[in-house]
């Protein structure tokens, strides 16, 4: 029983050793890995790089959250819940990015009415923009301007309903967002949670195997 255990653990230091090289590899690459690749004028679909975050809202003092669908996106997210997870993808070499829910998989795009609208993907049209200039403000907050159309700001009213960009001023509590690094480092560590627990199952699944030959 003890050789078992003494096996199991010597696995173990194994499998975080290489969930370590790996994760160190892969942030490299999405470091590397801008590509500015479009469709003939409808669709981005070039590979991105990509950061999960949470922000939250100055003025309502609750979370951006993407849903599925064309009007489910508002600044009424609670600290906590899944869907406040947001993806921000670099949209090409002009700095310009994405703003999408991880669950939904939903993108935030404003079309020219200055309506806050989701799509299941972000179409490169004249009436629909998706492609967002991120501003960090000397204070930290960030504020995103449409790329096509730098009169908008992205915005939400006090109880985290959407407000008409149009009407969205920058450098106010209504355009403004605050990034949660306690929710970025909540996706760092599940992620790596999951990571040790799938690498605990192959590796229990591996010695009931090895187990199982030498008894045969």
């Amino acid at each position: 029983m003890r050789v078992r255990l003494h096996f199991l653990s010597i696995l173990l230091h194994v499998v975080l050793w290489c969930i370590c090289i790996q994760r160190t590899r892969q942030l490299s690459e999405t470091e590397s890995n801008i590509d500015s690749t479009m469709t003939d004028g409808s669709d981005f679909t070039g590979t991105t790089s990509r950061e999960e975050l949470c922000l939250q809202h100055v003025a309502s003092n609750k979370y951006l959250r993407i849903g599925e669908g064309r009007n489910q996106i508002d600044a009424q997210g609670q600290s906590g819940n899944e869907d406040i997870r947001l993806i921000i993808e670099t949209a090409g070499l002009d700095g310009s990015v994405f703003i999408k829910g991880k669950l939904s998989e939903f993108y935030l795009c404003i079309n020219k009415r200055g309506d806050i609208v989701g799509r299941r993907r972000p179409r490169v049209q004249s009436n629909l923009m998706c492609k967002f200039i991120m501003h960090i403000r000397t204070s930290g907050r960030l504020e995103f301007e449409p790329l096509q159309l730098t009169s908008m700001y992205l915005g939400f009213r006090k109880n985290g309903l959407s407000r008409n960009a149009k009407s969205v001023k920058a450098f106010t509590r209504y355009s403004q967002f605050i990034k949660d690094e306690a929710c970025e480092q909540y996706a760092y560590d599940r992620l790596l949670l999951e990571e040790i627990i799938n690498g605990l199952a192959q590796t229990t699944s591996g010695s009931s195997s090895i187990l199982r030959d030498r008894k045969s």
